[in-house]
C-alpha cells in the first residue's frame, strides 16, 4: 500500500513540474512574439520605402534626360538615395518640383519613414518587456534552457545619413542649343493605392506573415487584420454578429472564414460558401 501510495505521489509531482514548465515556456513565447511582429514590420516598411526611393530615382534620371540637363544628370550621379537629396533635388529644379507623381512619392517616403519610426518604437518596448521577464527568476535560468536568447535594441540607423543633403549650384550658363530630336515623354509613375480600416478610418498597409501577405490597421489601439486577395485587402461583415469583419484562416487543414469578434462570435463558414455580405471597397 505504501509503495502505491508512493508511485501516485513522483506521478503527481512530475506532472506538477512538467505542467510549470509547459507555462513557463508559453509565457516566453507570448511575450517575445511582439518582438518578432515589430521587426517583421520595420523590415516590411524599408522595403516600401527603398521601392520608392527607386521610383524617385527613375522620375529624376528621365526628367534629367529630357530636358538634356548635364547639371542634374552629375547631381544624379553624386547623390545618395535618400528623402532628404530628393527634397533638394526638387527644391533645386522647379521643373522637377513641379512633377505631381514626384511630389506624391515624395509624400509616401516621408509617410513609411514615420511608420519605421513608430515600429521602432514598439519594438524597443518589446524587446523591453521581453528583456525583462527573462532577467527574473525563474525565467533567466528556464529561458536559455527553452532556447530563448537575448533581444537587441533597435537603435537609430547607421546607414541612413539623415542630414539634408546639399546640390552646390554652378554659375549660369548660356542655355544650350534646342535639340530638334526626337523627345520621348516621361512616363508617370502611378502611386500605390491607399487603404483605410473600417473600424478606426486609419490607414491600412500589407505585411508578410508566416502564413502569406495579409492588411493590419497601423493605428497601435485599433491593429485590425485583414486578408489579402492578391495584393487587396478584404472586407467582409460577419452575418451573424454584423458588427465583425470575417478572416480566412486554415483549421484542421481546412479553410474557413471565421469572425473577428471570436470568442463573442463564433460564425464559421466555409471558404467556397457564397455569404451576402456588405463588401467595402477600401480604395481611395
Amino acid at each position: 500500500m505504501f509503495d502505491i501510495l508512493k508511485t501516485i505521489g513522483e506521478v503527481l509531482i512530475a506532472l506538477f513540474i512538467i505542467r510549470y514548465l509547459i507555462q513557463r515556456y508559453n509565457t516566453l513565447g507570448r511575450i517575445r512574439e511582439p518582438v518578432r511582429r515589430a521587426l517583421a514590420d520595420i523590415s516590411t516598411y524599408k522595403a516600401q520605402r527603398e521601392a520608392t526611393l527607386h521610383h524617385l530615382y527613375i522620375i529624376a534620371e528621365q526628367f534629367s534626360q529630357r530636358e538634356s540637363n548635364t547639371l542634374t544628370q552629375a547631381s544624379l550621379a553624386n547623390m545618395s538615395r535618400q528623402s532628404a537629396s530628393f527634397q533638394a533635388l526638387a527644391a533645386a529644379y522647379p521643373e522637377l518640383k513641379s512633377n505631381q507623381t514626384y511630389l506624391s512619392l515624395m509624400d509616401g517616403v516621408e509617410a513609411l519613414e514615420a511608420r519605421i519610426q513608430t515600429s521602432r518604437q514598439e519594438y524597443n518596448q518589446a524587446v523591453s518587456n521581453y528583456q525583462t521577464l527573462r532577467s527574473q527568476i525563474p525565467y533567466c535560468f528556464l529561458a536559455p534552457l527553452f532556447g530563448f536568447k537575448p533581444a537587441e535594441y533597435n537603435q537609430k540607423e547607421t546607414d541612413i545619413d539623415v542630414s539634408p543633403a546639399v546640390i552646390e549650384m554652378p554659375p549660369a550658363e548660356p542655355a544650350p542649343k534646342p535639340i530638334e530630336a526626337p523627345v520621348t515623354p516621361m512616363k508617370e509613375v502611378s502611386p500605390a493605392p491607399i487603404y483605410h480600416c473600417p473600424k478606426c478610418q486609419s490607414e491600412i498597409h500589407q505585411l508578410k506573415g508566416k502564413f502569406g501577405p495579409y492588411w493590419r490597421c497601423e493605428n497601435v489601439k485599433c491593429k485590425a487584420d485583414f486578408t489579402d486577395d492578391d495584393g487587396k485587402p478584404v472586407i467582409r461583415r460577419c452575418p451573424d454578429c454584423g458588427t465583425g469583419y470575417l478572416h480566412k484562416r486554415t483549421l484542421a487543414r481546412k479553410d474557413y472564414w471565421t469572425c473577428s469578434n471570436y470568442p463573442q462570435c463564433k460564425a464559421k463558414y466555409p471558404v467556397d460558401t457564397e455569404i451576402l455580405t456588405e463588401t467595402a471597397s477600401m480604395e481611395d
